[in-house]
């Protein structure tokens, strides 16, 4: 009778603790596959390899992905683009496929956040974003092009202009300078003296084929980051200024953008 009741009460204990256990088993499941995941993933992000992941790991709900800028980029610089991409993505009407959207909804049954941390190794100083699912899915998506061309778009243009301005001078390193002024965004470039006088008298006779030469050259065709800088120009109603130059010597002329203008 003893050994009846001591297992009927550990059938019993069994019974309340079982589903707690079970559930708890799953979670672990849960967590250790979206882990799985994001480890198999390239960590390039968006653009020509402006980012690195050095690192990805999980403590407690949440996952951190710790990244280092490449090349030129400033840190600071950086952590606002990512910061700003993340926010457009977020206000985007974007489509999910069936499998991205089943995964954002066991990372938010988790209750998991995902943590990108940049570190400024000269300094030591660490810049935290936190994001939610459908945001660091979005830019994982972005980085694998697996959005339409319209929905690219979409994202990019809702990236605040300044902004945008100052990643592409620190990720595009053509010897060049943008600069956002007014309604004017300028490109100048350093070219030799030499170079920069046969331009001006090119320029002075076929002003007009030399424009469009520059426009087709550098910011149509394949060059897709060039092609963006010129899309976001006429987007947000600006002006397309190239500036050649060698000291105080420069020559500048319109190229286009301004929507306004090509209507």
């Amino acid at each position: 009778m003893k050994c009846v009741s001591v297992l009927r009460l550990f059938l019993f204990a069994w019974l309340l603790v079982a589903p707690f256990f079970v559930l708890k088993l799953q979670a672990q499941s849960n967590k250790e596959y979206i882990i799985k995941f994001f480890n198999q993933l390239e960590w390039s992000y968006v653009g020509n390899s402006f980012m690195r992941a050095n690192m990805l790991f999980a403590e407690d709900d949440n996952i951190y992905v710790s990244v280092s800028p490449v090349g030129e980029i400033p840190t600071e610089t950086l952590y606002n683009y990512v910061k700003a991409l993340g926010e457009s993505i977020g206000q985007c009407s974007i489509d999910y496929s069936a499998d991205d959207v089943q995964l954002c909804r066991l990372i938010d049954d988790e209750g998991m956040n995902f943590i990108i941390t940049f570190e400024e190794r000269q300094s030591g100083r660490f810049y935290f974003l936190t994001m939610p699912s459908k945001v660091f899915v979005g830019i994982v998506k972005l980085n694998r092009n697996e959005f339409p061309i319209s929905a690219v778009n979409e994202i990019m243009f809702g990236i605040p202009p300044a902004v945008y301005v100052d990643f592409l001078n620190g990720a595009l390193g053509y010897g060049g300078l943008f600069e956002l002024k007014d309604d004017v965004l300028t490109l100048s470039v350093v070219v030799p003296v030499q170079e920069l006088d046969d331009m001006k008298k090119t320029y002075g006779e076929y002003s007009g084929k030399m424009a469009e030469m520059f426009r087709n050259s550098m910011f149509e065709g394949e060059n897709t980051t060039m092609s963006y800088v010129y899309d976001f120009a006429c987007k947000h109603n600006y002006k397309m200024v190239l500036r050649f130059y060698v000291g105080n010597n420069e020559l500048c002329f319109e190229i286009g953008g301004k929507v306004n203008q090509q209507q």
